[in-house]
């Protein structure tokens, strides 16, 4: 219906105009107050060290983020989401069109079902001029409803973000490698930047650079070993494969950056090292990194454009998880036995760091290239575990004379360098024919 139709028009119309309007302002405004909180998170990631205080302001700049754009954008916007919260939207904030746009909406929904519908209503003809007027209403009213959703005022919201980017810019100029390690920080979540090079030499210091080392450990998640921190005198680190590591030291002369320098053991003098931008504050550096080999580290800062050189050449030691133990008490030997017998094990499994599962591995005869495995149990961590389980010779169908070996394997919870895997003593069952059985009772009867 014509009507109808430029109801739907109209608030169309409406519709496009109050979201241009409103996007443009909002969009000055959450610019800004991004600026604002982007930048004061970065300058706090940037000053901090911590990676849990670092990981906690990345949380704080998302969720605001996220508020911002929901509060600013989203949620005034959906107040326009369709014709009947448009029209509700402009009859609250012009008077002129009292209810009319609504009824006129409702009006035409019943005269597109058919004429009996909108009977129910009214004279249809009386509706479709209540429609006429209120199409003419709505577009004598255009210029008034553009002020139906209200519009904030981007000004202060930008003069903020101003602020705050002269403030960062301040902090760069003052320190650069911090703000720029903040920004990092914002927009990738890494902790460090890190550049695999063949470090340039640098002068060599005659007097130690640094002093009073405090190493920070945080083991895998699979040891579950709390981290902790402790005072490291002579700078040496053992620490299990996967561990990251914070070490923090005093610097004994001015320095605008620094770095830590790791060389492998493997490759000699001319292995390539890897340099850790360390974080610099006053009387402080900092830096994390996880060791993956055996290497020696050093400290390297610069004074002014200067690059020195710690003297002192500090040792790294990687540890790897130990395999899992198993210890078979009993069967011993060699088992014969008859083809349908069950044949219990009794075991002890260990590992340094937790289990994650137990197994029979087996092979038939000479055919120990192609074991085989039946699950028994899935472990949850434990350090030890003590067990009976029974092995069925029934479900493998064996005949008399034929021969398989069986061992215990233990799985441990590896997640760094994948499960390793440690087993028993093998166990030699070979099926005995009636005329083996026969023989050997003869041989009890004579003993």
């Amino acid at each position: 219906m014509a009507e109808h139709s430029k109801i739907q028009q109209g608030l169309n119309r409406a519709r496009r105009r109050l979201v241009a309007r409103y996007s443009g302002r909002a969009a000055a405004a959450l610019i800004g107050t991004s600026l604002a909180i982007g930048l004061s998170a970065a300058l706090l990631l940037g000053l901090s060290y911590q990676e849990a205080f670092r990981l906690g302001a990345l949380g704080v700049w998302l969720i605001a983020l996220t508020w911002l754009i929901v509060s600013r954008f989203l949620a005034p916007v959906s107040q326009l989401s369709n014709d009947q919260r448009t029209a509700k939207l402009l009859e609250r904030h012009t008077p002129g069109l009292r209810t009319d746009l609504s009824s006129a909406l409702a009006f035409g929904a019943a005269l597109e079902r058919g004429e009996g519908s909108a009977e129910q209503l009214g004279s249809p003809a009386l509706m479709r001029a209540h429609m006429e007027r209120a199409a003419r209403t709505l577009a004598q009213h255009e210029a008034e409803a553009q002020e139906a959703v209200p519009v904030p005022s981007s000004r202060p919201f930008l003069h903020t973000g101003l602020v705050f980017l002269l403030i960062y810019a301040a902090f760069a100029m003052f320190s650069p490698q911090r703000a720029k390690d903040g920004l990092v920080w914002l927009f990738t979540g890494r902790a460090d930047e890190v550049t695999t090079q063949t470090v340039v030499d640098a002068e060599p210091s005659k007097d130690p650079l640094v002093s009073q080392i405090i190493v920070t450990y945080v083991p895998p998640a699979y040891t579950r070993r709390g981290q902790f921190r402790a005072p490291n005198p002579t700078g040496r680190i053992d620490v299990l494969a996967g561990t990251e590591v914070v070490i923090e030291a005093t610097p004994l002369i001015q320095t605008e950056r620094a770095a830590l320098v790791v060389r492998p053991l493997d490759g000699g003098e001319d292995a390539e090292a890897t340099e850790y931008d360390m974080q610099v504050q006053p009387g402080l550096l900092a830096v994390t990194f996880t060791p993956l080999q055996d290497s020696n580290y050093t400290f390297a800062l610069w004074d002014g454009s200067e690059k020195l050189s710690d003297p002192i050449e500090r040792r790294i030691t990687v540890r790897a998880d130990q395999v899992p133990t198993i210890e078979l008490v009993t069967p011993d030997g060699i088992i014969e036995t008859g083809p349908t017998d069950t044949i219990p094990f009794r075991f002890v499994a260990s590992d340094d760091f937790g289990l994650q599962d137990v197994a029979f591995v087996y092979a038939f005869g000479a055919q120990q290239d192609h074991e085989q495995r039946i699950q028994l149990l899935t472990l949850d961590g434990e350090l030890a575990f003590e067990e009976t389980a029974g092995f069925e010779l029934e479900p493998l169908a064996l005949q008399p004379g034929d021969e398989i070996s069986v061992q215990i394997e233990a799985t441990d919870n590896d997640t760094i360098r994948g499960p390793k895997f440690g087993r028993s003593r093998p166990v030699l069952i070979r099926i005995a024919s009636p005329e083996d059985r026969h023989l050997a009772n003869i041989a009890l009867e004579e003993e």
